[in-house]
């Protein structure tokens, strides 16, 4: 009978120890499972990091919900040295579970393993590729962290970031690199720079930026390759293939691309000057107010010497006092006069005068406005005008043009004959501006954020 009841007690005491350490033998059981699957066998050879265990819903922190969760899958982080360029890779490996069951295993739960496609395979094949051994060769990678698709190699100074439908994507290389010709664009960047008489044993640094996308069984790549040159400070050399274009250009990117353009204010004046307006007119009348200058930075290397060549495009805007109700409303009448100038040359190349980016000559006869209509006939010509909505220009007889919108309308008001228009803005579509009218508004409105601090 006492062995008897021995034998239950001991029964009972059995049976408490499995129903309590159910949760930890069914997760030890999993892992041991997962270890002998054929897909998992090769990470033997890596370093783990650290496992973690997903829950189908959020786990519950009481007895039954220790019984009653189900695993979603088991999330382990590898470090792996099978590299034959001595990197070491980290990455995720996701094995996904049904009832405790393997359903499959994934690298970063993107690319289903089997046993013909390993991580081994998969960095092997990588590895193989012409443009990276090229990359690998000249900068001083060792790491790489790979994340979803895309595989990021970084050293200390450099960084790549490969896809294994499209290669590389990104890189960054921080001393001049040796020949990239395997790198998809880099003849063509080669190519374009000896236009300007640089080879890439010129360039310090180098950055290759690309963007593909398939559609309709094409491939269509967005690209720029930077290349920084020392003795041309911050400037960079870029060419990539803007727009969609199918033939690459070549530009500089400045940096900083926004200087004061006093050197040019005698040409500015000059301008001014051979407008026809008398000399004491214009010293007593217009006042400077406003200048800046935006640099599109462009150089040349000619006979192992390197000559900026930057084109610089400026604005001097001068307050025109004409002594009338002018000068009260809206923000007055304003003189601007346009230049662009080269860095390796004295004189403007181009100057025009004018009012805005939308109102300029390139020669103008100026005079003193003596005969300016009553500010009542503006009134009556626009009734219910809108001061803060008033500006100025000046028609190809050097007339002042007010320009005032009234609701829908906008009234063109020649304020020293009275003639007039009416023009209905509604549904009036946007032209496409000029070169220059573009130019000079860019640089206005570049220079005006660059002092904001945007």
């Amino acid at each position: 009978m006492k062995i008897r009841l021995r034998f239950i007690v001991w029964l009972v005491v059995f049976i408490l120890i499995i129903v309590v350490m159910y949760p930890v033998l069914r997760s030890q059981l999993i892992l041991n499972r997962i270890r002998y699957d054929s897909r998992f066998a090769e990470f033997k050879r890596c370093i783990l990091k650290g496992y973690e265990f997903e829950y189908v819903d959020e786990p519950r922190h009481d007895i039954i919900g220790w019984y009653s969760q189900q695993y979603r899958g088991v999330r382990f982080n590898f470090e792996d040295t099978l590299s034959t360029h001595h990197i070491t890779y980290s990455y995720c490996v996701y094995v996904s579970l049904s009832y405790n069951n393997i359903n499959s295993v994934a690298l970063e739960r993107e690319i289903p393993l089997s046993k013909d496609v390993t991580v081994k395979k998969i960095i092997s094949d990588i590895e193989k590729d012409s443009s990276l051994i090229q990359i690998f060769k000249c900068t001083d990678i060792n790491t790489c962290k790979i994340d979803w698709r895309y595989f990021n190699y970084n050293g200390i100074g450099d960084t790549v970031r490969y896809s294994r439908k499209f290669g590389v994507l990104y890189a960054k290389i921080s001393h001049t690199p040796h020949n990239l010709s395997a790198l998809p664009h880099f003849p063509e960047f080669i190519s374009l720079a000896r236009e300007k008489g640089f080879s890439y044993t010129d360039l310090g640094s180098f950055r290759y930026i690309r963007h593909s996308e398939i559609y309709n069984n094409v491939q269509h790549d967005t690209w720029r390759i930077q290349g920084n040159i020392g003795a041309c400070a911050q400037d960079i050399l870029e060419i990539g293939n803007y727009g969609g274009l199918l033939k690459p250009q070549l530009k500089w990117l400045s940096l900083p691309d926004t200087l004061d353009p006093g050197y040019l204010a005698d040409f500015a004046y000059k301008k001014i000057s051979e407008s026809n307006l008398p000399t004491y007119y214009i010293k007593k009348n217009l006042n400077l107010v406003d200048k800046g200058s935006m640099r599109h930075a462009d150089y040349i290397k000619t006979k192992g010497q390197i000559i900026e060549t930057s084109r610089i495009v400026g604005y001097f805007t001068y307050q025109w006092h004409t002594d009338s109700w002018i000068d009260e409303i809206g923000n007055g009448l304003k003189l601007k006069v346009y230049l662009i100038a080269y860095s390796n040359k004295k004189q403007p190349e181009m100057m025009h005068i004018g009012t805005s980016p939308n109102n300029f000559f390139e020669q103008l006869t100026l005079h003193i406005p003596d005969n300016i209509i009553d500010y009542s006939t503006v009134k009556r010509i626009c009734p219910g005008i809108d001061s803060s909505q008033i500006s100025y220009k000046f028609n190809k007889q050097s007339n002042i043009i007010m320009v005032a919108r009234c609701g829908d309308y906008q009234y063109d008001i020649n304020v020293e004959t009275g003639d007039h228009s009416k023009i209905n803005m509604r549904g009036v579509k946007c032209d496409i501006f000029p070169y220059l009218q573009h130019l000079y508004g860019a640089a206005e409105g570049i220079v005006e954020s660059r002092r904001r601090g945007q």
